[in-house]
């Protein structure tokens, strides 16, 4: 008999399938670790301020071209430890996000809901008025070694504002 109930639990927990949350495509439907408030703190306020877009976007290696296409994905972190992302007018995927001071820089991670944008980046600098940033992709992770360039905008990014029509 327990054999039955373990069989019919293992199979209940293999044809579970994250259905993507309200709003988000299919491309959504990935895991990612429950969030966690940040508490407060200098890296805490500069990422939950407004929305973070990357302007400038340096690959190393192969990738470089498909990568060109991160000018204008945008994020609204929160302090709750979720965030929203987009790309230019268009919503994209939501996750959580958390801080790691491990290392040298301090480091913050991204887990999407579409898991191919799981990211980790260090805030290699940040200007005096918290306007832009620049970001060093983390080992790990599929941006390791990227640039970028972010600012911080009070609203998502249009293509029309950057010139990118």
């Amino acid at each position: 008999m327990r054999k039955i109930i373990l069989l019919l639990l293992l199979v209940q927990f293999i044809s579970c399938k994250e259905e993507p949350r309200k709003g988000e495509s299919a491309a959504c439907a990935g895991g990612a670790v429950p969030a966690l408030a940040l508490g407060i703190n200098r890296e805490t306020n500069i990422l939950t301020s407004n929305y973070w877009v990357i302007e400038f976007y340096v690959a190393q290696g192969e990738n470089f071209e498909p990568k060109k296409v991160n000018r204008g994905k945008w994020y609204k972190f929160n302090k709750d430890g979720t965030f929203q992302s987009g790309h230019w007018e268009v919503p994209g995927c939501s996750g959580t996000w958390r801080l790691d001071y491990s290392t040298q820089y301090p480091m913050f991670i991204v887990d999407s809901y579409n898991d191919a944008e799981d990211w980790a980046w260090h805030m290699q600098g940040v200007t005096e008025d918290n306007s832009e940033m620049s970001l060093v992709g983390a080992q790990g992770y599929s941006n390791y070694a990227d640039l970028v360039k972010a600012i911080n905008l009070l609203t998502p990014p249009t293509k029309k504002q950057f010139g990118d029509e």
